[in-house]
């Protein structure tokens, strides 16, 4: 049987191709005192000079870090300077900085600006504040030796490549309070196998956990939307279990070159189209709960036509479906 397949099947090849070069080793040398780098060892709680910071006072009467100077390894930010909390950790600030190992920032930081971190190819721990709200653009991109990291549960904002290529992650919590996703949040992240996503949460971002390492997906039952791509390229999924209660599976949004034999869809699910699934080649059966969805869409005159093969499931009785096709699908009923 033909069927259309997605613009997206070479982009899924591609994202994981493009990840030959994304776990590459990180530096095993770390200076020593006579290079000039600050070790200290003594105490993770040392905290670092403030004179190794330049600032600035921000919007909210607090302290943003605007760079930094100093050549700590185990890098404690100060709670405070010039009698002022600091708030907000800068753009850029600690970017690219190869010997920096540990972080911990201080308390009061609400805000974590654009690529803050990223490409901190040796920064193996850090400690994110309990009123964090905003973790915003590629702020730990490429921090490909980051073992572990725990979201606080004020955390409302995941931006953009926040995560992206953290090769050594190999789980992650994401909580409830997240509401606002930019794309490509966990791209790329190739070792994280468990992913939790806590009750309360109701939506994943595009392209959240793409090409990632997870093996196994459930959503809570407060889940909503799992957005464009979100699960797409994910090379070792073998299992997914949807909620009742969702209402949105958008293209892609489990496409391409998973291990996905079957997925039952919940009645629930109004919004999904024939390129939620596509590339997904080891795909036999799609079951269906309730009726038809209201909102399918079946054709994309830009696809291509290649073989597909699996075979739509749904109950006796369920409207909107024909036999033996729906859509040019197979159909048989469970």
């Amino acid at each position: 049987m033909k069927k259309n397949a997605p613009l997206l099947c070479a982009l899924c090849a591609a994202m994981i191709c493009s990840l030959a070069g994304c776990g590459g080793n990180p530096p095993n040398d770390v200076p020593s005192d006579s290079s000039g780098i600050t070790q200290n060892s003594g105490s993770s709680e040392q905290v670092s000079p403030v004179g190794d910071f330049e600032y600035i006072e921000n919007s909210n009467s607090g302290i943003t870090i605007s760079k930094y100077t100093g050549n700590d390894i185990n890098l404690v930010i100060p709670e405070s300077i010039d009698g002022k909390a600091v708030t907000q950790i800068g753009r850029d600030v600690f970017a690219r900085k190869q010997n920096l190992i540990s972080v911990k920032i201080p308390g009061g930081v609400t805000i974590i600006e654009n690529q803050a971190f990223r490409d901190c190819q040796s920064l193996t721990t850090v400690d994110l504040p309990p009123r964090l709200t905003s973790i915003q653009n590629a702020a730990f991109s490429g921090c490909i030796t980051l073992t572990n990291i725990t979201l606080p549960e004020t955390l409302t904002e995941l931006k953009a490549l926040a995560f992206e290529k953290c090769t050594s992650l190999t789980k992650i919590k994401i909580p409830k309070s997240v509401t606002n996703w930019g794309q490509k949040v966990f791209w790329g992240c190739t070792n994280i196998e468990e992913i939790e996503l806590e009750e309360g949460l109701q939506s994943i971002g595009s392209e959240a956990f793409a090409c990632s390492g997870v093996t196994n997906v459930v959503l809570p039952a407060s889940m909503r939307e799992v957005g464009e791509g979100a699960f797409g390229a994910c090379p070792n999924l073998t299992s997914i279990t949807l909620n009742e209660g969702l209402v949105t599976l958008d293209t892609l949004s489990l496409g391409g070159q998973s291990k996905l034999t079957e997925v039952v869809i919940p009645a629930s699910v109004k919004n999904i189209n024939e390129r939620t699934f596509s590339g997904c080649n080891t795909l036999k059966s799609v079951k269906f709960e309730g009726d038809a969805p209201e909102n399918y869409i079946h054709s994309d005159p830009r696809l291509t036509a290649v073989d597909v093969d699996y075979t739509i499931y749904y109950h006796s009785g369920a409207k909107g479906f024909t036999t033996p096709e729906w859509n040019g699908y197979k159909t048989q009923t469970w």
